[in-house]
């Protein structure tokens, strides 16, 4: 395992910085030349290397061979022809492309893997090393990019000062991921496009039907990998600080302590930001699951009001609320409620002053059929100008400067929320006295009210007397969570943890030892999760051995796939320890 405790937690937020600028850029859809660009510049300050490139993986219809294709790339012109190639690139006249690949950077297209090179001249995979007359190399960094399984590009750097190691390539993952996702996104954005041509030159509406699927899908399969790769980094980053935390045989000092909270805060931002634009994806796109029920007003303030609490106590900020004169229910999905009030709320918090107020109170018009919310601050306000931008994707009106950290997103996503619950999110403020926002839904019968739902507020799980052995099989193909997974259970040293590093192995070692829980991760590179829970199905022995699914992938259709499979429970990537250990103790029955 590579040790990365030598990162400040500001290179976290900085990294956090610029995944969130790359993906902004993306999402608001500027083109990629524009989005590759400042991201090229960021990525060359941040590892402090002298050039570099970013590519697109192409193949030559012609002979079958690949080749590089240059979004962008540093100016190392050295003659004039070099001079004339970067023009011609820059001014999309003739794109800049690297067909010899017995070169540094072709050793990474042709094996597929990271090639880092701190002596390239006595290199062999060097070739016949650099032509005449260009700058010179002393250190390089290509780093392969997959999407979806395929290689669709590459990341190059070069000269950074003591050369390139893993440790560095570990903590950069989260964004090379990004710039992967990216680059297939465009693929998927040009294939849709030559869906629409098709669709053009074909006229009716059977065509136009399949390629809106297609198009649909595709979309769907990038928001699901994506989720995928930015989170599987992260599992590691908060799972073990997580861990090093509550290690009580070996107790951090005050300033390891501090230190840790440092990550975790940078991390859970980082996760945070993921998540928003995950969801502002799937609004764009429709796919967006909401259920709406009948919710009690005062349930869902009450878990809204506990879920930020720790920050309210954190930043010195009164929290009131002042309820309806009569109970109160109204139409919504409880879950993306609570997710709108939480947003309000934190936002209300966080823009306020030390020993402010939030306020927030609700009213039922009968008549109307509605019931109207109110959050209330003594913060900061808006200025009208400000106001009239408010619910701009990715506009901090300013507070980008300021040591609050935001995404820029979360009221774009409350409002189309609320919006898909047949609702309104409206704002008035005024600078320097506070602001107050206002929630409108349709009210609902009280005798349909449902369950509250999960509140989201989870104790620590208790300590228990000594228990019997019981054995654990844990399948995960990737290194860095079984080590972070193996350090969480010895937490439970009654517990035997057996490993599997794919999913024929987790069938043997299952059918071998025949455990009593079996936690699984839905990709195991050779079958997928639900694959193997099926071929346990087959085997009387096995057919009721509790299987908890653990995964990086937390789109809701994979999450109520696994559930229809069999799964008991399903828990997503980065691991929350406590709730972790709590299904785990819950399977076995000893919860």
């Amino acid at each position: 395992m590579t040790d990365n405790s030598a990162f400040a937690p500001a290179a976290y937020q900085r990294l956090g910085a610029i995944i969130r600028q790359v993906q902004s850029r993306f999402i608001l859809a500027a083109p990629p030349i524009e989005v590759f660009e400042p991201l090229l510049t960021d990525l060359l300050g941040f590892t402090g290397s002298e050039y570099g490139f970013i590519a697109d993986l192409r193949v030559d219809p012609g002979d079958a061979h690949r080749f590089l294709r240059m979004w962008v790339l540093t100016d190392i012109s050295w003659n004039d022809a070099t001079r004339e190639m970067v023009r011609a690139h820059r001014n999309g006249s003739k794109p800049l492309e690297f067909h010899n690949l017995q070169t540094l950077f072709g050793a990474a297209v042709t094996t597929g893997e990271t090639v880092i090179a701190n002596d390239p001249g006595n290199d062999p995979r060097s070739g016949r090393g650099l032509p005449p007359g260009h700058p010179p190399m002393r250190s390089f960094l290509g780093v392969p990019l997959f999407h979806g399984g395929a290689m669709v590009g590459m990341v190059g750097l070069s000269n950074r000062a003591g050369g390139y190691d893993r440790a560095l390539l570990e903590f950069l993952d989260p964004l090379f991921a990004s710039v992967a996702a990216i680059i297939g996104a465009v693929r998927i954005d040009a294939a849709r496009r030559e869906a629409e041509q098709e669709v053009r030159e074909n006229r009716a509406a059977l065509v136009a039907a399949a390629a809106a699927e297609r198009a649909n899908a595709a979309k769907t399969d990038f928001l699901s990998r994506m989720s995928h790769e930015l989170r599987t980094p992260l599992n590691a980053v908060l799972g073990f600080a997580q861990v090093l935390r509550m290690d009580n045989a070996h107790p951090l000092t005050a300033t390891q302590t501090e230190q840790v909270r440092h990550i975790e805060s940078a991390g859970a931002h980082l996760l945070a930001m993921i998540n928003d634009v995950l969801d502002l994806s799937r609004i764009e796109s429709g796919t967006m699951p909401m259920s709406l029920d009948t919710v009690s007003m005062s349930s869902v303030v009450d878990e809204s009001r506990a879920l930020v609490a720790a920050l309210a106590a954190e930043g010195d900020v009164h929290v009131h609320s002042v309820p309806s004169a009569v109970p109160t229910y109204l139409r919504a999905d409880h879950l993306r409620l609570r997710q709108v009030l939480v947003n309000l709320l934190t936002n209300a918090i966080k823009y306020n002053r030390r020993g402010g107020d939030v306020t927030i109170g609700w009213s039922h018009d009968a008549e109307a059929g509605q019931v109207r919310v109110e959050v209330r601050d003594t913060g900061l306000g808006m200025s009208p100008q400000q106001l009239a931008h408010l619910f701009e994707p990715f506009n901090r009106l300013g507070a980008e400067n300021s040591s609050v950290e935001g995404t820029g997103i979360g009221l774009v996503i409350s409002q189309r929320l609320v919006q898909l619950m047949q609702g309104e999110l409206e704002a008035t403020s005024e600078a320097g006295v506070g602001s107050t926002f206002t929630l409108t839904l349709r009210t609902a019968l009280p005798h349909a009210a449902g369950a509250a739902g999960d509140s989201g507020v989870h104790g620590v799980p208790a300590a228990s007397a000594p228990r019997a052995a019981r054995t654990v099989l844990y399948a995960d193909d990737n290194a860095m969570n079984v080590d972070l997974v193996l350090s969480i259970l010895k937490t439970r040293p009654h517990l035997q943890v057996l490993v599997a590093r794919s999913g024929r192995e987790a069938l043997e070692l299952a059918r071998r030892e025949e455990p009593e829980l079996l936690l699984l991760d839905m990709h195991l590179g050779d079958m997928t999760g639900s694959q193997v829970l099926r071929q346990l199905a087959l085997d009387a022995r096995l057919a009721r051995l509790p299987c908890v699914a653990v995964s990086a992938d937390a789109m809701p259709a994979a999450i109520e796939s696994a559930r229809r499979a069999g799964f008991s429970a399903y828990l997503t990537k980065p691991l929350d320890v406590r709730m972790f250990l709590r299904a785990v103790d819950t399977a076995l029955g000893e919860g």
